[in-house]
Order: structure tokens, then sequence, then C-alpha cells
């Protein structure tokens, strides 16, 4: 996640417990991912990610008090991680358990690399943590430097071979 600006000022957006926010709420953190310089590959895990931590908050908080949810993010400085909180303002009461639902914090948990869910009497708090991806140059000789040598090239490494246009 390459920040193109360190001193982007963190994103915060308050919005009613309502699934209509959801939409609105992308495009501004979409918005802001863009000016904060985020690869777009992050973006779109933090999107995806933060939509899924709220649209859980909409469908399984039940509201006391002022039913609000709020959503901030900030860029942790020396990491370039991006951290993002979602916080109801509800107690637990979502639909009873059943088979094809329950994935959310799974499909959460394998797009960010941290992710936190406290809950208490005046709501739930979901905090995630997502490292900067490697840059894509890097990222492809990591992976080539990991694959076993290919059969007649006399055992040369992939790292060494030429590169397969794609």
């Amino acid at each position: 996640m390459t920040a193109g600006n360190a001193r982007v000022q963190p994103f915060t957006a308050r919005f009613r417990h309502s699934a209509a926010e959801l939409a609105p709420l992308r495009a501004s953190l979409r918005a802001w991912l863009a000016q904060a310089g985020i690869a777009e590959p992050d973006q779109q895990r933090v999107l995806l990610a933060c939509g899924e931590a709220c649209a859980n908050a909409v469908e399984h908080a039940r509201p006391v008090g002022p039913a609000t949810i709020a959503v901030s993010c900030r860029l942790e400085p020396g990491t370039g991680a991006i951290v993002v909180r979602v916080r109801d303002t509800g107690r637990w009461g979502g639909p009873a358990p059943r088979a094809d639902r329950g994935f959310g914090l799974r499909l959460i948990g394998h797009l960010v690399d941290e992710v936190a869910v406290r809950a208490g009497a005046r709501g739930t708090a979901v905090v995630l943590r997502i490292l900067p991806s490697p840059a894509p140059r890097r990222r492809e000789a990591a992976a080539r430097a990991a694959r076993p040598p290919r059969e007649g090239h006399g055992g040369t490494p992939h790292a060494l071979a030429p590169a397969v246009a794609r």
C-alpha cells in the first residue's frame, strides 16, 4: 500500500443504521483511498473488508440510542498500513444462524492482516489493519524465485529464466 501523501488526513464518516447508506460510504472511502495514493489492489481489499464490516453492523446490531455507525480510516506512520475502525451503537441481534450465512468475518479475515472485534454495552467495534501489498515487480520476482526449476533448463530456477509474456 503505497501512500502517495504521508500527510493525508484521516477519513471519518458517520451514517444512519441503514443499508441504503453503504454505497455512498464506499464512494467516499474510495475517493479518500485514491487521494491517499493507496495502490488499487489494496483499495479493493479495504473497500471490501470495510463494506462487509459495515453491512454486518447494519444487519446484526440492534441500536441502543441513536442508530448510527461510525467509520474511520487512517494511515499508520512508518508502515503505510491502513487502519479501519467500524463502530456501531447497538447490541448483537442478528438473524438465527443458517448454513448459508455467517461468512462475513471469515471473508474479512482473508482480506486483512489483522482483525479485532470488541463488543460492549455501548456497541461493537471492528478494527482492521491492512499492510501494504508488495510492489508488483518485487511480488513477481519473489513468486518466480519460489518456483521449482523447470524441466529442460538444466535446473535453472525461474528467477533466472527469461520472463514469459502473459
